[in-house]
């Protein structure tokens, strides 16, 4: 499952069903996503 957070925003990691949280995993990208054309160049980038 992925979430995407605008800065300030919050996110709620309790389990609906009372266990534990015992893993997560967070990633990060501050640059932009390259987008590939049929010759796996890079033709642009998305915001």
């Amino acid at each position: 499952m992925a979430i995407r957070l605008e800065k300030g925003q919050r996110i709620n990691l309790e389990k609906n069903n009372g266990s534990k949280l015992t893993q997560f995993c967070v990633g990060c990208n501050w640059g932009g996503i390259k987008k590939m054309d049929f010759l796996n160049l890079a033709t642009q980038y998305r915001m």
